[in-house]
């Protein structure tokens, strides 16, 4: 177990397997914006996008879609 900065809060908190670079709370929410950013990616396939575009629409940060690609929730 290690003590580790979350990429996005910077808050520490205690990392047992290595694979995220975030926090739990931050985890937590960037799984709610998959859901939201999936949806609307689904309900709107032939919209052209882009991070800025999206984060206007879903009212979402820049840096939580931009670690969402990061991460592996999206392929770019």
């Amino acid at each position: 177990m290690a003590l580790v900065t979350c990429k996005l809060c910077r808050k520490l908190y205690n990392n047992v397997t290595f694979a995220k670079k975030v926090c739990p709370d931050c985890a937590r929410r960037l799984d709610d914006l998959y859901s939201d950013v999936r949806n609307y990616l689904r309900d709107n396939p032939r919209a052209k996008f882009n991070v800025e575009d999206l984060s206007e629409k879903l009212g979402a940060d820049v840096r939580d879609l931009e670690s969402l690609v990061e991460l592996g929730y999206l392929n770019r």
